[in-house]
């Protein structure tokens, strides 16, 4: 078998299931990456942050004092005690509260109700996401 046929394969035993109701999506912090270019600049774009370009900005806008690697909730920690508790809160709103685009899997979860409905089936849907953005519920 190809990996294309068992990509296939995998994709109509998920999509009964989740007709079924047996599965339900879950959407990590990487949904909001799918279409978008590679070497984007988030900012420059308008496009929704990764968690580690989320970090870096943060990071940098505060001064954060580690080196190396960054850890997204070291540095929310940071500046929630280095600026208060309503900085952190007042930026990430100003970052997640923008106009931003659905993408493919937006489109494709949004869609699912709809599919179930024309065939029949009950049409509720819990979807679960990490994600501080809205893009998904701006398709209802």
């Amino acid at each position: 078998m190809s990996a294309v046929d068992l990509l296939q394969s995998h994709c109509q035993v998920v999509w009964k299931r989740l007709a079924e109701g047996k599965v339900i999506p879950f959407l990590s912090a990487g949904a909001n990456l799918c279409e978008r270019p590679a070497g984007v600049d988030w900012l420059q774009e308008g496009c929704l942050p990764s968690g580690s370009e989320l970090a870096a900005y943060l990071a940098d806008t505060y001064a954060f004092p580690e080196l190396g690697p960054l850890d997204l909730v070291r540095v929310f920690q940071y500046v929630e005690l280095a600026a208060g508790d309503a900085t952190l809160f007042e930026e990430l709103r100003a970052i997640f509260a923008g106009d931003y685009q659905p993408n493919k899997l937006h489109r494709l979860l949004a869609e699912i109700p709809a599919i179930l409905r024309a065939q029949g089936r009950p049409a509720g849907q819990l979807v679960i996401t990490t994600n501080y953005d809205d893009a998904l519920e701006c398709l209802r």
